[in-house]
């Protein structure tokens, strides 16, 4: 409980916070302006980072899904069932290359049929257990 006051305190002296006492034990925290202030320009400044590092991801699929097609894969299936899934999904479905279709499977056993690229989407996967291409493994060695 000594951090929690300590921190309080301090959003107090610095007006992000106005406190009140309604009794002998309990108070009232009551945000400032001040506080609601920061509070919305941190919550902007976060929005901010996620829209830039979803963009980031969206480009560094978008390699992976041209390298592929280069290669001669037209069809990919997007294996699992995640937020990298869906990602994966929507810059397949917007690469522009011609002849280009997409599928998904979230789980079972994969089939490969030839021009088909797998794009393994699972986040807690072992490497053993992997399929296709891991897209996050991919991602992490292009930095």
């Amino acid at each position: 409980m000594g951090m929690v006051n300590l921190v309080l305190r301090r959003l107090a002296k610095t007006g992000y916070i106005k406190v009140s006492a309604l009794n002998g034990q309990a108070m009232r925290y009551v945000l400032t302006p001040k506080g609601s202030a920061a509070l919305a320009k941190q919550s902007y400044e976060y929005f901010l980072h996620v829209i830039s590092s979803f963009g980031e991801l969206r480009d560094g699929i978008a390699g992976l899904v041209r390298d592929c097609y280069e290669r001669g894969e037209r069809h990919f299936l997007i294996y699992g069932r995640s937020d990298v899934a869906d990602i994966t999904d929507l810059a397949c479905r917007i690469s522009g290359m011609d002849g280009v279709s997409v599928s998904r499977q979230v789980d079972g056993k994969v089939r490969v049929a030839p021009g088909m690229g797998v794009l393994d989407c699972r986040i807690e996967v072992a490497p053993v257990d992997r399929v296709g291409i891991h897209v996050l493994t991919y991602l992490a060695q292009k930095k």
